[in-house]
């Protein structure tokens, strides 16, 4: 049976409460008695709760005032740098949720781009409101694209055997050098505090002008090679 997912936020109901309480306690005692046993750690807990008129120490009273006073002895700069504090936790959480933000932004991107390249294959016009880092993040796109596709021929004609009549490369748009992608330019993402979109769902491809449809096998090309030019062996 899968577990549910705990909801971390503070439970109103006090009876509800004071079972949570209850039930988390004794997990936490647990995995406390499982860390001093199997790993044999100085561990040493101090719980004030509500339920209770004394704080509970574990594993005694004794021990845990032993350790206390160890970690309180302790020079400040070494205290710092093994002291995890709320503030700190709360730091690490909120950088890793940006860099989360920021993949799932680039993500959008390139799905935006993609949508774009699909339509310009099927007759529509380049927006004249595109700046110079649209226009080099959609040559980016449109050359990965290109790639899979010049791959995928190299690996056909490979496979067959013969590359007499082999296609030639395609060649895509050049760009400037750099994208939004692999931050050579400069970020042109959303501030971290602007909302993110959902992911933007790739368009159903469809018939290009030419006729034909990417979801149907393509007949093969017949090229007819230029004269002039030496035939690889």
């Amino acid at each position: 049976m899968v577990r549910k997912k705990v909801k971390l936020a503070f439970l109103e109901n006090s009876t509800e409460r004071r079972l949570s309480y209850r039930k988390q306690q004794k997990g936490f005692l647990t995995k406390a008695r499982e860390l001093n046993t199997l790993c044999d750690d100085e561990l040493a807990t101090l719980v004030n709760s509500p339920y209770h008129n004394e704080s509970e120490l574990f594993p005694n009273h004794e021990a845990a005032t032993g350790i206390f006073t160890k970690f309180i002895d302790l020079p400040e700069e070494k205290k710092s740098k093994i002291t995890k504090t709320h503030e700190k936790i709360t730091e690490k959480r909120i950088e890793k949720i940006e860099k989360e933000l920021e993949k799932v932004r680039k993500e959008n991107k390139k799905m935006e781009y993609t949508n774009q390249m699909y339509g310009l294959l099927n007759g529509e016009e380049m927006p004249n409101s595109r700046h110079l880092e649209d226009l080099n993040d959609l040559c980016y796109v449109i050359n990965k694209n290109l790639k899979l596709i010049n791959d995928g021929i190299k690996a056909k004609t490979h496979e067959e055997g013969s590359t007499l009549n082999a296609p030639q490369p395609i060649a895509g748009p050049m760009d400037s050098g750099g994208t939004s992608f692999d931050m050579s330019w400069a970020p042109l993402l959303a501030p971290i505090d602007a909302p993110v979109l959902s992911k933007i769902p790739l368009l159903v491809s469809s018939t290009v002008p030419s006729g034909t449809n990417f979801e149907r096998p393509r007949a093969l090309l017949n090229l007819v090679l230029d004269a002039t030019l030496p035939l690889t062996a």
